[in-house]
C-alpha cells in the first residue's frame, strides 16, 4: 500500500512531520498552522499534526506548572509528561493515599473536550487491565484526572531492557502473558463500544504483580457499533497505527494491529518503522520470524496475522487474540 493522491497525508512533504517532532523534543511549541500551510489545510492533515503534538510523550518541554497543593492533594514528583499533559505522583491530604494526577497542559477548547471525554470513557470501564479513574475536576486553570498510583514500569521501558537473552523462551512467555492481558482489557472495552486507537508501549504499565495495565484513553472513541467507521480523523500514534487509521477509519481490529506492533517490538527489541508514517506506506510489518529467528513459529505467525494490512485478515476480536496467546503461553510454559 502506498500513499496515493486520494490520501490527504500524501500531501505532507517528506520529513516535515519529523521536523515538527524535533521542535517539540527541543522544548519549543511549534504552531501547527506554520506546518500545515505547506501541505494544504485539510482537516485530516491538521488532525495529524495535532496528534503528533499530543502524542510526543516525554519529549515536549517543561512540566505543567502545578502548585504543591492542588484541591486536596500534594504533588511530589513528575512521573511522566507529554505535549498535552503531565502526570505527577501525589498524596491525598485526607487519607494519605498516594495517587497519580494527570494534569492537562492547556485546559481550553478541543484539548479540554478530549480530556473530559476520556474521563467519560474511563468511568464505563472496570477491569484489572485498565487503570481506574478515581475522580476528575476542572479547577480554575487546571483539568485533572486522579488515578491509582501504579508501581512498576511501562512496556516502553521493558522493550529497552535486556533482562533475558533476546528471543529466549522465558522472554517470549512474558510477552505472551502481557499480550493476553492487554487483549483481555481491550475485549472488555470493545464490548462496551470503546475503541482505544492508541495502544503503544508507553500506554501500558506492568505492575508489581506483572499485570499489564492500560493507563491512557485520551484518544479513545466511543460508539454503539464496532464496524469499520469513517470518522475523518487520522487518530493514533503513527508508528503504531493500522493502515486504515491513516485514512480516518478504525474499528476493534485497528487496536489488534497496534497490539501486534507492540508484540513485534518486544520480540525484536526495535521498531519496524523508520518514520512516523512508515506503517501507512508499507504493506505490513517485516516478517516476524525473519526479524527474530528464535521466535516460536506460532507466535511469529500470530504477530504477522495481527499486523496484516487488511483488517479482515487479522484476528476478528480481541477475545480471539487472547485465546491464541493463552495457548502459546501454555506451550511456552511447558518448555521451561
Amino acid at each position: 500500500m502506498t500513499l496515493s493522491a486520494d490520501d490527504p497525508l500524501a500531501l505532507i512533504p517528506a520529513g516535515l512531520e519529523d521536523a515538527f517532532c524535533r521542535e517539540l523534543r527541543q522544548g519549543r511549541r511549534p504552531r501547527v498552522e506554520d506546518y500545515i500551510h505547506q501541505c494544504g489545510d485539510g482537516s485530516i492533515v491538521r488532525e495529524y499534526f495535532e496528534l503528533l503534538q499530543y502524542m510526543e510523550a516525554g519529549t515536549a518541554g517543561p512540566a505543567v506548572a502545578v502548585p504543591q497543593r492542588l484541591s486536596g492533594y500534594t504533588t511530589h514528583a513528575v512521573l511522566g509528561r507529554g505535549a498535552m499533559s503531565t502526570v505527577y505522583r501525589a498524596r491525598q491530604l485526607s487519607t494519605g493515599t498516594e495517587v497519580a494526577l494527570k494534569v492537562l497542559t492547556s485546559p481550553c477548547g478541543s484539548l479540554q473536550d478530549r480530556f473530559l471525554r476520556e474521563a467519560d470513557i474511563m468511568r464505563r470501564l472496570d477491569h484489572p487491565g485498565i487503570v481506574r479513574l478515581l475522580e476528575t475536576w476542572v479547577d480554575g486553570s487546571h483539568c485533572v484526572h486522579v488515578m491509582p498510583l501504579i508501581r512498576g514500569r511501562t512496556l516502553e521501558v521493558e522493550s529497552a531492557r535486556r533482562v533475558d537473552t533476546p528471543g529466549s523462551r522465558a522472554h517470549q512467555l512474558s510477552i505472551c502473558r502481557w499480550g493476553q492481558q492487554i487483549a483481555d482489557a481491550l475485549q472488555h472495552a470493545h464490548e462496551r463500544g470503546i475503541i482505544h486507537r492508541d495502544i503503544k508501549p508507553g500506554n501500558v504499565m506492568i505492575d508489581e504483580q506483572e499485570q499489564a495495565v492500560i493507563i491512557d484513553f485520551g484518544l479513545s472513541r466511543s460508539g454503539d457499533r464496532l464496524n469499520l467507521s469513517n470518522s475523518g480523523d487520522a487518530i493514533g500514534t503513527p508508528r503504531y497505527m493500522a493502515p486504515e487509521q491513516f485514512r480516518g477509519r478504525s474499528d476493534a481490529r485497528s487496536d489488534i494491529y497496534s497490539v501486534g506492533v507492540v508484540l513485534w517490538q518486544l520480540i525484536t527489541g526495535e521498531l519496524p518503522w523508520e518514520s512516523h508514517r512508515g506503517s501507512a506506506s508499507a504493506v505490513r510489518l517485516p516478517d516476524t520470524a525473519a526479524a527474530a529467528p528464535n521466535v516460536l513459529p506460532a507466535l511469529g505467525r500470530l504477530i504477522d496475522d495481527c499486523c496484516h494490512d487488511r483488517p479482515e485478515r487479522r484476528p476478528r476480536t480481541a477475545a480471539e487474540l487472547r485465546g491464541r496467546l493463552l495457548r502459546l503461553a501454555t506451550t511456552l510454559g511447558h518448555c521451561q
